[in-house]
């Protein structure tokens, strides 16, 4: 496996994003990190790059101008395809995980080409939306994988961690350029995704062995 790990950061929260750092260099010591700096001053934050010589960091001055938090999706992707990824995380700064996540990234590698699924852990906090509470729990669960449906439809999966083979995000790119929709810089992007994976065959699915504590800051909706 050659793991791509594409996560976001802004403001002052550098104690939260190097949580995020430890936990992701100590389960995958070889994994090929980005952290993409949006508009941070806080010393915690612009220093991570010196705590973790492993990970690649991009500082943004000005997240508007460069199109936000979908901006930085598209960039980490492609960083990683170049990087020669085979599965990659797109990951909020706001989490906490043990080796429970291991399942997840390995069932992702193990995707075959001819299926087209996406996966998402467990979590205490999923957010408020109803589509969403099948992934909510407060520890690991030792369960089968299974699909995300709300009212007996596939649902999209909670974008605070997602994680995708290479083949499915080739499979469902925007366009020729970018992987998310660019009009949607901020909220909905992983909607807008979810919605064109479907018309396509593809499956979200929900793994139950890892997980994932997450703070659920949600800075963008200030």
């Amino acid at each position: 496996i050659r793991l791509g790990v594409v996560i976001t950061t802004n403001g002052f929260w550098g104690v939260l994003v190097r949580q995020c750092m430890e936990c992701y260099t100590r389960e995958f010591p070889e994994a090929f990190i980005v952290l993409f700096i949006n508009e941070s001053e806080d010393p915690i934050t612009l220093g991570l790059e010196k705590e973790f010589s492993q990970i690649k960091v991009v500082y943004i001055k000005d997240q508007i101008k460069s199109g936000g938090l979908t901006s930085t999706w598209n960039a980490g992707i492609d960083m990683c395809m170049r990087a020669n990824c085979n599965v990659i995380i797109l990951s909020n700064d706001d989490i906490l995980f043990d080796s429970s996540i291991k399942p997840i990234v390995s069932d992702a590698y193990l995707t075959s080409f001819k299926e087209l699924r996406y996966y998402g852990p467990l979590t205490n906090n999923p957010g408020p939306a109803e589509c969403n509470q099948s992934q909510y729990s407060l520890r690991p669960q030792n369960k089968d994988n299974f699909y995300l449906k709300y009212k007996n439809k596939y649902s999209n999966l909670n974008g605070f961690m997602m994680v995708f083979p290479k083949h499915v995000l080739l499979a469902n790119k925007f366009d020729d350029t970018y992987y998310f929709d660019p009009k949607y810089p901020f909220d909905g992007n992983e909607t807008e995704w979810f919605n064109r994976f479907i018309k396509i065959g593809g499956q979200p699915t929900v793994v139950p062995r890892p997980f994932i504590y997450h703070y659920k800051i949600a800075r963008w909706r200030e």
